[in-house]
């Protein structure tokens, strides 16, 4: 009896699904993330997001070009909140992607700024930032 009780156990580990190993980022980790970009972006630390930016971002776009937009983006003031909008998933070129919205709150402006995520092997990462002022 005790035997096939282990042997029914055994059966039942092997096929029940393992959680913890997923290489699937998990949705909460998206304001993570974003609390991430905001920090840097307010300390000024533009080297740290782009070198952790996904690397379809870094093919596509300089280190020039992108510290130059995160400068521009820092001109508008010292980020005293950002609060999220909207969050949206998808699919680009069968990458899980996540665009998060934040109403973002500068010392001398306001802005919605749109981050673009790719999971990259269970992580978020930076695949682009779109920025939209506000009055």
């Amino acid at each position: 009896m005790f035997r096939k009780l282990m042997v029914l156990c055994l059966a039942l580990v092997s096929t029940a699904p393992i959680t913890g190993c997923s290489k699937e980022a998990r949705s909460e980790d998206v304001d993570k993330a974003a609390d991430v970009f905001f920090e840097r972006l307010k300390s000024a630390e533009y080297d740290a997001i782009y070198d952790d930016a996904a690397q379809p971002f870094k093919e596509q776009n300089s280190r020039a070009a992108t510290l130059d937009n995160l400068k521009q983006i820092a001109a508008m003031g010292r980020i005293m909140k950002h609060t999220r909008l909207s969050m949206s998933f998808d699919k680009e070129g069968g990458a899980r992607i996540c665009l998060p919205a934040y109403a973002v709150i500068f010392d001398a402006a306001r802005a919605e700024i749109t981050l673009k995520f790719l999971d990259a092997g269970g992580e978020w990462k930076v695949l682009g930032f779109f920025v939209k002022t506000r009055g």
